[in-house]
């Protein structure tokens, strides 16, 4: 019979104790969000994925967060996850992913459905004229769809905006 740990357990676990201590140093011992660094820290998972223990997160998903910052963001992610209809899920993550790479230029995004194309397409604040641009990053960053898809769906976003 495997052995599980509940999720309080795994935060005991030295490996998780090393890596909070990594994070809150590279922090500054701050919280992250309000600056305070008076208050009882935290780090938080700006993400959970599943499967991962608390220690295999990579350092960009970790922030340190004060008490009361933490709080706030467990309760603005349980506000979120209580009012999202889950079939925008993808939309609503691809559409941030598109208003990161918008303010960023950046490639890092990763886009896993044709709902998070949608929803990147929607929130990647690009001009008239730049529909190839578009095509050409949506390509690199997902590979969900085909480029005449891509086309399609870049259109269609394109005349409704």
């Amino acid at each position: 019979m495997a052995n599980h740990k509940s999720y309080y357990e795994l935060l005991k676990d030295p490996r998780w104790q090393r890596k909070r201590l990594e994070v809150m140093q590279r922090d500054e011992f701050r919280c992250a969000e309000c600056g305070n660094h008076v208050k009882t820290l935290n780090v938080h998972h700006i993400r959970y994925r599943r499967g991962k223990k608390p220690w295999e997160y990579d350092d960009g998903d970790l922030v340190t967060l004060c008490e009361d910052c933490h709080k706030q963001q467990t309760k603005l992610r349980e506000r979120l996850e209580a009012t999202l209809d889950p079939s925008m899920l993808g939309h609503l993550v691809g559409y941030a992913t598109g208003l990161q790479f918008s303010r960023e230029e950046t490639d890092a995004a990763l886009i896993e459905s044709y709902e998070e194309a949608v929803g990147f397409v929607a929130g990647t604040a690009l001009p008239r004229g730049s529909e190839d641009r578009l095509i050409d990053t949506l390509l690199r960053v997902g590979c969900v769809l085909t480029r005449e898809s891509y086309k399609t769906l870049v259109r269609a976003e394109m005349q409704r905006g």
